[in-house]
């Protein structure tokens, strides 16, 4: 289970810290109350930008969405590095949003099967060289 963050750590107005527990007390709503997270990695990218930091986290007392699921109590484990995050990646859109905006272009270009995107980005690793 994965959470994205600002720079500072930061979502919502809450200030979370690496190694600590957080808990509401009210019961959890969708898009509304409580700690949202992502099961799958990728999805923390339809919700927050390629630069944001990705924690695994650990998480209690779920209500499950399509793409996202909230919690009453949430547990910040560790943070992705960016090799972690860029190995998770496997869906084409996130592919592509990755490697134009963060980089790794050659790594992506393989999990890229839309053509337009492709091709944009195989321009840009020609104009590299």
């Amino acid at each position: 289970m994965y959470k994205a963050f600002n720079q500072n750590l930061k979502c919502r107005g809450y200030q979370f810290e690496i190694g600590k527990t957080y808990e509401i007390e009210d019961d959890p709503i969708l898009c509304k109350k409580g700690f949202h997270f992502c099961r799958d990695m990728q999805y923390c990218f339809e919700y927050y930008d390629t630069d944001s930091r990705i924690c695994e986290v650990k998480a209690e007392d779920i209500i499950d969405g399509d793409d996202k699921s909230v919690c009453r109590k949430i547990t910040i484990i560790r943070e992705l590095s960016q090799k972690e995050i860029m190995d998770k990646i496997t869906n084409s859109v996130y592919a592509y949003m990755w490697a134009r905006y963060i980089g790794n272009h050659e790594v992506m270009i393989d999990r890229i099967t839309d053509e337009y995107q492709r091709k944009y980005i195989e321009k840009i690793i020609r104009e590299k060289v």
